[in-house]
């Protein structure tokens, strides 16, 4: 993952220029390609969706103290972080 500089300011952390010219030209392109920027299936909603799972996933690697796939932090075979219950359902 890339190093950004931020800065902080009066009200906490602020993009830098080239993060905030990244939200403008993903915003553009959503507009010109028809994506709705709010609502269902929108862009706030996926940029939301992105951001609360890459929180979670590096959560998750604090918690177990390596990195998903990473075969060094298991000793499972088949992987820690990817199997089935009794019932089927599949924890991911």
């Amino acid at each position: 993952m890339a190093d950004v500089t931020i800065e902080k300011g009066q009200d906490g952390v602020e993009l830098s220029a080239a993060d905030e010219q990244l939200i403008r030209e993903l915003t553009d392109r959503a507009r010109t390609g028809g994506l709705r920027l709010t609502g269902e299936g929108g862009l706030l909603g996926k940029l939301t969706k992105m951001v609360i799972e890459g929180a979670l996933e590096g959560e998750l690697d604090d918690h177990l103290g390596y990195e998903k796939n990473d075969p060094a932090g298991c000793p499972f075979i088949t992987g820690c972080r990817e199997w089935a219950s009794a019932d089927g359902r599949e924890w991911r």
